[in-house]
């Protein structure tokens, strides 16, 4: 039972300034850019993109925001990767 409650979603996060970051079993991530907000789950369809805003990796009881970044994303296959260009700290 506890294999159904894991998130299937795994992410890979490259930045100059922060490093790489990975997560897995993420039940959903949360992009918010100027334009748009998505939110992308389990076995969701390909998507490519561009970011102006804040990306959120949630798990069950985890939530990572990445917050003012500007970048490019892609996901598919249950994996998501941001290549960040941009972002404050």
């Amino acid at each position: 039972m506890e294999e159904e409650n894991k998130g299937k979603i795994s992410a890979k996060v490259y930045s100059l300034k922060s490093g790489y970051y990975e997560a897995d079993e993420l039940k959903l991530i949360r992009i918010k850019s100027k334009e748009y907000n998505l939110v992308i789950m389990e076995d969701y369809l390909p998507v490519i993109g561009e970011v102006e805003g804040s990306v959120t990796f949630v798990k069950d009881e985890f939530e990572k925001e990445l917050s003012e970044i500007s970048g490019f994303y892609r996901c598919a296959h249950n994996e998501f990767e941001l290549i960040i260009r941009g972002e404050k700290q």
